[in-house]
């Protein structure tokens, strides 16, 4: 199940489809269009909105900077700054989807600005506008049988009410985030707690002093736990490692045997950005760099510094495909001592989505035809997604686990 964020706008709704850790101190926050190049005129104000500071993302969820794709332009204001908020929630716990509702799927549509130090939802202006554009897709949406909400700050109920008469049908109002996060699907076993303490201490009365000190302890002890487990993890996963020689990497890449082998890539980068088509620039100076994968997620790559890339999976791992999610020919990637050798071309002009499928069982040339025709008429169709690369796979009983990555031009 996915949770599909839409920004209300004076043009309609707006989908966010995606947002790419970049992680980059050097790299400022980015608004772009559909995957493209093109970035939006409120980039600026993202930025600001994820730095410590002057903003809040970075302050809940970490990360130095992001980028964020949507469907269509945003090009003034900060009513969006809801709806990006809870899809950076949503993205923090893997449940963000990309605008394409599938079965099952949640919709949320959203307005209000921010207020950074109290995290109140404040009211916006042109919201009659907004919500007569969005009722359409709305009521659509209800007729499919989606789960389909409007959240807008409570300040603006009554303009609401005023001039929608579905208005109890569809739209919630919140006074703050934690009313919105209250209105979302329940994350279980999960533990925020650097939100915590925010979320149980702001609705807590002066006079109630004894339950503050019994949930400060509980969340002392919930951090304590937290990091207990973080640092067996790590010890865990630095002992499925192999030690880097002078190139990066040793010929027994695959000899560990443990169970708890977490996959990453491996990347070769220079520390300057040349044109990739001068190979020279790269037999000297390159770095071995590990990319450890987060929710099948690996992060993104500043393409003019990369030389070398290898895909480091389990040792039970018998074929790995690589495609791009924009198009292009399906690769059986070849195994080397380094890993999984994964070829990219000299140069980009946009960025390089793709996914990676690790099998255990090699599939046979008849199955691995079928899985080529279904991903080509997806690439046609323009719908190449997780969610549709998963149903492929169900549908042709392939068990594969799905890797996505990105190598970006900025």
């Amino acid at each position: 199940m996915k949770c599909h964020v839409f920004i209300a706008t004076t043009q309609g709704l707006v989908a966010v489809q995606d947002i790419e850790l970049i992680d980059d101190s050097d790299v400022m926050s980015i608004v772009c269009l559909n995957g493209t190049a093109q970035s939006l005129n409120i980039s600026n104000a993202y930025h600001n909105f994820v730095k410590k500071g002057s903003g809040i993302i970075q302050k809940d969820f970490g990360g130095e900077s992001y980028r964020v794709d949507v469907s269509g332009n945003i090009d003034h204001g900060n009513s969006w700054q809801l709806g990006f908020y809870i899809a950076h929630y949503l993205k923090f716990h893997n449940l963000l989807g990309n605008g394409d509702p599938c079965k099952g799927d949640k919709i949320f549509c959203f307005t209000g600005e921010i207020n950074i130090k109290d995290k109140s939802v404040q009211n916006v202006a042109h919201i009659s506008l907004k919500l007569k554009l969005a009722e359409p897709k709305l009521i659509s949406w209800r007729s499919q049988g989606f789960d389909t909400q409007f959240i807008l700050p409570v300040q603006d109920k009554k303009e609401a009410q005023k001039n929608l008469s579905s208005y109890e049908e569809y739209y919630s109002e919140a006074n703050n985030i934690i009313d919105v996060i209250a209105i979302l699907p329940i994350i279980k076993n999960e533990l925020i707690v650097k939100n915590q303490k925010y979320f149980l201490l702001k609705h807590m009365q002066a006079n109630e002093y004894k339950n503050i000190k019994i949930i400060a302890c509980l969340i002392l002890l919930g951090v304590l736990f937290v990091f207990y487990l973080e640092f067996h993890q790590l010890k865990r996963v630095e002992s499925s490692l192999v030690k880097f020689d002078e190139r990066g990497i040793t010929p027994d890449l695959y000899e560990n045997k443990k169970h708890d082998f977490k996959p990453y890539l491996l990347a070769y980068v220079r520390k300057s950005a040349y044109l990739n088509s001068d190979f020279n620039k790269c037999d000297t100076a390159v770095t071995p760099v590990k990319i450890f994968e987060k929710n099948e997620r690996f992060k993104s790559l500043d393409f003019e510094k990369l030389c070398e890339l290898y895909f480091a999976a389990p040792k039970n791992t018998k074929q790995v495909i690589f495609f791009a999610k924009e198009g292009g020919e399906v690769i059986n990637l070849i195994l080397a001592k380094q890993g999984w050798v994964i070829t990219f071309p000299n140069k980009l002009k946009h960025d390089l989505h793709y996914y990676l499928l690790s099998l255990a069982d090699p599939i046979t040339e008849e199955k691995q035809a079928l899985f080529i025709s279904e991903i080509e008429k997806s690439m046609l169709n323009h719908r190449v997604s997780y969610v549709s690369v998963s149903g492929i796979l169900k549908r042709l009983s392939i068990n594969a686990t799905i890797f996505q990555h990105k190598m970006m031009t900025f």
